[in-house]
């Protein structure tokens, strides 16, 4: 759960803080696990923008609130809680954004860990024009408070971090990605090696899992006609939003699915294959444990015979959960610090 989100509910709790939302109407753009907040939303009618499958889930209660796709919101609101990104520029993004969701003398609310960026919303916001009207620091957390000033907010500098958190092209125009995807502007290591040893004989039914903008994806399609459905799956809504115009040309058995595969509410069934680079985080002492997450999750997927290829780390020791899972593996190549491996069940 959210640091910053528990602070913040804990300063309403205590009368520090007051939300002043007179029609009911509250936006909330969210890039933490902001379960802390789901007690307060009963009594509003939120406007959610949170492109994490797991944290949206939680903060629309299961989907029954609807979810924004993109930023600004369409409508003017008079209250906005903003719970931004680690990443310094995604960050600066869903400030401008909630500036330009704003109604006059709106109220805002930007909640940071102190060491998740808390220390640079203050100034992120002035920068753009903001009034800070309070600032608040609990549970090494920083809450700012502004109040929206239309006349006095930098238009111009909101509307240029806007758009550079829009869709964009990358690698020579052949794709297009996001500010917040995962290695966002390039193609992936490891995908790049899975690339060279993926397999032209697939068929049938499969999935790329953890597919991002859909650098894999397009090339499963283009490699292997007698696909008949592929499932592309992310836990990001920006990356499953991308994938059709990524893949186009060989979009007939695409099938996004916008899901976390970590505890997947969709996980499709009786595959042919799964292809995968799943996600981890270097340094952590969890960095093993969403990757052999992933590998359960695709064993879970595959018919009998079916086939799984990955690549990842060579320093992370997969091996053992495929060894206890799938009936054979083999490492097809390794290079660059990276691994390619395929496996039966």
């Amino acid at each position: 759960m959210s640091e910053a989100a528990f602070a913040f509910i804990k300063l309403i709790d205590s009368g520090a803080l007051t939300l002043n939302a007179p029609e009911g109407k509250i936006g909330i753009l969210a890039m933490q696990d902001c379960a802390a907040l789901t007690p307060l939303l009963g009594a509003y009618q939120p406007h959610i923008w949170c492109p994490f499958y797991p944290w949206a889930k939680t903060l629309s209660q299961n989907f029954q609130t609807a979810l924004s796709s993109s930023l600004p919101f369409a409508d003017k609101l008079e209250c906005i809680l903003v719970f931004p990104s680690k990443q310094k520029d995604e960050s600066a993004y869903m400030i401008a954004a909630a500036l330009a969701s704003a109604a006059g003398g709106a109220q805002i609310f930007i909640a940071a860990a102190n060491d998740a960026g808390g220390n640079r919303i203050k100034k992120t916001a002035e920068e753009f024009g903001g009034t800070v009207k309070a600032t608040e620091s609990k549970n090494k957390c920083k809450i700012v408070e502004l109040h929206c000033t239309l006349d006095a907010l930098d238009h111009s500098a909101i509307n240029a971090v806007i758009n550079s958190g829009a869709p964009t092209p990358i690698l020579d125009g052949r794709f297009m990605s996001q500010l917040g995807l995962y290695g966002w502007q390039k193609a992936d290591q490891g995908s790049l090696l899975l690339e060279q040893y993926m397999p032209d004989d697939l068929h049938g039914l499969g999935a790329d899992f953890g597919c991002g903008y859909g650098y894999l994806t397009r090339a499963i399609l283009a490699k292997n006609p007698k696909i008949r459905k592929l499932f592309a799956i992310d836990a990001e809504r920006r990356a499953i939003d991308l994938i059709p115009q990524n893949v186009a040309g060989h979009d007939s058995a695409l099938h996004p699915l916008w899901d976390d595969l970590s505890a997947p509410d969709h996980l499709p069934k009786n595959l042919d294959f799964v292809i995968m680079n799943p996600p981890f985080h270097s340094g952590k002492s969890t960095e093993c444990s969403l990757g052999e997450r992933f590998i359960q999750m695709a064993h879970m997927s595959l018919k009998r015979y079916g086939r799984l290829y990955m690549v990842a780390n060579t320093h992370l020791p997969y091996e053992r959960t495929l060894d206890k899972l799938f009936h054979k593996f083999e490492v097809l190549a390794q290079a660059n610090g990276f691994k390619v491996i395929c496996a039966g069940k």
